[in-house]
């Protein structure tokens, strides 16, 4: 009898873990579903579902250059849609499509391919199981047209209070704001089903950008004390700056030490999204981020105007976007030191997914991009095709640059212009026009790229190239390729794809 009652309620104790989970006095099912923000349209394309629940998704745009269906400010776009959801256990997902969006059931994927996902296809419905919480894209013809991100997250356990006065909290719905400044022990909290929408005032100066004038504007969250967070499950969009002709970062740190940033959205900006300058012990994880607009790189580490950059970690956090999408630079008097990108994904309509990205003025070392995964680099048509990377340096400027890893790197796809791997101090940028005349040449030294994995670089008179170009024949030494596969080839020592002038390789 003992015996029994024993195996009766550990039986119950494993149902309940894994059905549900408790926070105080709430309880939790395995799928957490949040509200759909008023007045918003949800997609035209998708409707989604997760065991049954409803899931509101969001439409966006991309970059598109290939099949333009809109401009907004003179930029080619096309649709692009999201939905946001936790989860603690498998789930079912079921995507109903807009007629016409598969054109065959072969050519749905589910990404990243590494993942293993082959989904159920029946006539506009597609079906798959999660297993565990993260990033997955729906790409329905196999181009990249019209796909669908999903991002997801285990449940929290740590909401905070609403009425802390050290947390500026913003609830599900629409919020038009101009920005916010977060003071030192400040979090800022988005919850679920949050969308903020900014515009912050503007500080005199004006840009022109796709043949339009905007004017310079302050950052939407402005991090000028150290020891701040932002989390949740909610939305900053930028989307305002396309009405009101403003240009300005999302997100900026400058010159602070301990940020924490976790599992929000940040999309729609008309200039860098996220950016760090002179920050240190800066955590990032779950970071989504979204951007159509010329500029909008994504995750952008420099120095400061009072200190340089250290101790930054990126992980487990997601960038589409239409330029740079997880780049180093180091203008100004200040350096660039021990900053780790690690199993993040990066789409890439423009630009480059990850590297060293130009303007490189100080120091740069001890810099890692681990278990990166490129979704899709279309890059076509190109105007300067050189000029950028599937895995760029590009180290104009005179810092000096050493000791780059770039490890476990797979790219899916590349059907642009734009090279494989590029590694260059020549003083150009990336347009080719000269720069930083009278400078030295940067000098770089112990890069390495390991175990990387380019597929499906369909133009072979660019695309598979590997381009090494040094501005002074002692200044770019210790590169290092170590089981590097493009098209299923590896790369070899006498290899045709490679262009090399004046560079020291190692090539194993």
């Amino acid at each position: 009898m003992i015996k029994s009652s024993f195996v009766k309620l550990t039986l119950i104790a494993v149902v309940i873990m894994f059905s549900a989970f408790s926070e105080g006095n709430k309880v939790f099912s395995s799928v957490q579903i949040f509200p759909a923000p008023e007045g918003i349209e949800p997609s035209k394309d998708y409707k989604v579902f997760v065991d049954d629940k409803p899931v509101f998704c969001y439409p966006t745009w991309r970059l598109d250059n290939q099949k333009t269906t809109n401009q907004i400010n003179n930029r080619k776009v096309s649709g692009l849609s999201f939905a946001i959801f936790d989860f603690s256990r498998p789930v079912k997902v079921r995507l109903e499509l807009r007629s016409g969006l598969i054109s065959s059931e072969s050519q749905v994927r589910v990404l990243p391919a590494t993942l293993g996902i082959t989904p159920s296809v029946q006539g506009n419905t597609i079906e798959f199981t999660l297993n565990s919480p993260g990033n997955v894209t729906i790409d329905p013809s196999g181009d990249s047209q019209n796909a669908l991100h999903l991002f997801s997250n285990f449940p929290e356990t740590d909401i905070p209070d609403p009425h802390d006065p050290n947390v500026i909290y913003y609830g599900p719905g629409v919020h038009n704001i101009e920005s916010v400044v977060l003071k030192s022990g400040q979090t800022l909290y988005l919850a679920g089903g949050a969308l903020v929408r900014v515009s912050p005032p503007t500080t005199g100066g004006t840009y022109k950008a796709s043949g339009m004038e905007y004017n310079s504007a302050e950052p939407a969250v402005l991090l000028n004390e150290s020891n701040v967070t932002i989390r949740g499950r909610g939305i900053i969009s930028g989307m305002r700056s396309f009405t009101d002709m403003k240009r300005f970062n999302l997100i900026r740190g400058n010159d602070v030490e301990n940020v924490t940033i976790r599992d929000i959205v940040v999309m729609e900006g008309a200039n860098w999204e996220v950016h760090f300058r002179g920050c240190s012990n800066v955590r990032i994880e779950g970071l989504r981020v979204l951007g159509f607009f010329e500029n909008s790189d994504g995750i952008a580490v420099e120095g400061g105007l009072s200190k340089g950059s250290t101790d930054v970690i990126v992980r487990n956090s997601f960038v589409h976007n239409s330029d740079d999408g997880l780049e180093i630079k180091s203008r100004g008097k200040f350096s660039v030191k021990n900053v780790r990108f690690e199993n993040c994904q990066v789409w890439s309509d423009s630009g480059t997914p990850m590297g060293l990205t130009g303007e490189i003025e100080q120091p740069v070392e001890n810099i890692t991009w681990k278990g990166i995964t490129v979704i899709h680099y279309p890059s076509f048509p190109a105007s300067f095709p050189e000029g950028r990377a599937a895995i760029l340096i590009m180290a104009q400027g005179g810092g000096r640059v050493r000791n780059i890893l770039f490890e476990d790197i797979v790219v899916e796809s590349n059907i642009g212009l734009r090279p494989a791997v590029r590694i260059t101090n020549e003083k150009k940028k990336w347009n080719g026009a000269a720069v930083y005349p009278g400078t030295k040449f940067s000098e770089i030294s112990g890069v390495t790229l390991r175990n990387v994995n380019m597929r499906n670089f369909t133009n072979s008179a660019s695309t598979d190239k590997l381009l090494f170009k040094n501005g002074d024949p002692h200044t770019l030494h210790e590169v290092v390729l170590e089981n590097v596969r493009i098209n299923g080839k590896q790369v070899t020592a006498t290899d045709n794809r490679i262009e090399n002038l004046n560079a020291h390789l190692i090539i194993r």
